[in-house]
C-alpha cells in the first residue's frame, strides 16, 4: 500500500514538473506567440483572445460593458477595442487587478523590470520613463527593430503589427497602470 501510495505521489510529481516546464517554455522573454494576444481570467482560467468574438469575450467578462466605441469598459479593469465586433485589443487597467493578466503573466501592479523579466529586453521600446513598447510583425513573424516602432513605415502596416504596450505611474513607485495587447490599427488609428 505505501509503495503504490509514493508511486502514484511520484507520478503527480513528474506531470506537474512536466506542465511547470512546459509553461516556462512556451513564454521565453524576446519571444512571441499567438498567446502573447491573450489575457487570463485569474478565477476561472479563461482566455480572452485577439480575434475573439464580443459575444465570446462578453460570457466570460459577464459585463455588457459601457458601450463606448471603439473602446468598452468592462467593470473587471478590462477595457476591449473592437473592430465590427472582433476584439482587436485588450487594457488592463486599475481595477482588474487580481482578476485578469496576459497569458505571459504581465499585470497591473508590476514593475517595469518585472515586466521586461517577462516579455524580455531585446526588443523593448522605451519612448519615456513610463512607457514600455514591443511591436510584433505577425506577416513576416517577427519583432519589430525597436528603434522603428513608431516609424512612419511601420505605423502604415496597420493591422499588420500588434503592440504589446505597458505604461508605468510615476506618482505609484513606477507600478504599471495599463498593460495593453491591441494591432496598431486600433493604437494609433482608433478603428
Amino acid at each position: 500500500m505505501m509503495r503504490k501510495s509514493l508511486w502514484i505521489i511520484s507520478v503527480i510529481a513528474l506531470f506537474a514538473l512536466i506542465g511547470c516546464q512546459k509553461q516556462e517554455a512556451a513564454f521565453q522573454p524576446d519571444t512571441f506567440s499567438d498567446k502573447d494576444k491573450c489575457i487570463v481570467n485569474l478565477q476561472n482560467n479563461k482566455t480572452l483572445c485577439y480575434g475573439d468574438s464580443r459575444a465570446d469575450v462578453e460570457a466570460i467578462l459577464q459585463d455588457g460593458g459601457d458601450n463606448g466605441r471603439p473602446l468598452v469598459l468592462y467593470s473587471s479593469g478590462v477595457r476591449v477595442a473592437y473592430r465590427d465586433d472582433i476584439a482587436v485589443g485588450f487594457q488592463l487597467i486599475e481595477g482588474s487587478e487580481g482578476k485578469y493578466e496576459t497569458a505571459r503573466g504581465a499585470r497591473v501592479g508590476m514593475s517595469k523590470a518585472e515586466v521586461m523579466e517577462l516579455y524580455g529586453f531585446k526588443y523593448a521600446h522605451e519612448a519615456t520613463p513610463n512607457n514600455l513598447d514591443y511591436a510584433y510583425d505577425m506577416k513576416k513573424g517577427e519583432f519589430v527593430d525597436k528603434t522603428q516602432v513608431f516609424s512612419g513605415d511601420v505605423q502604415l502596416k496597420r493591422e499588420q503589427i500588434f503592440l504589446v504596450d505597458a505604461m508605468f505611474d510615476g506618482n505609484k513607485d513606477g507600478a504599471a497602470s495599463l498593460i495593453g495587447l491591441v494591432d496598431q490599427k486600433m493604437a494609433i488609428f482608433m478603428e
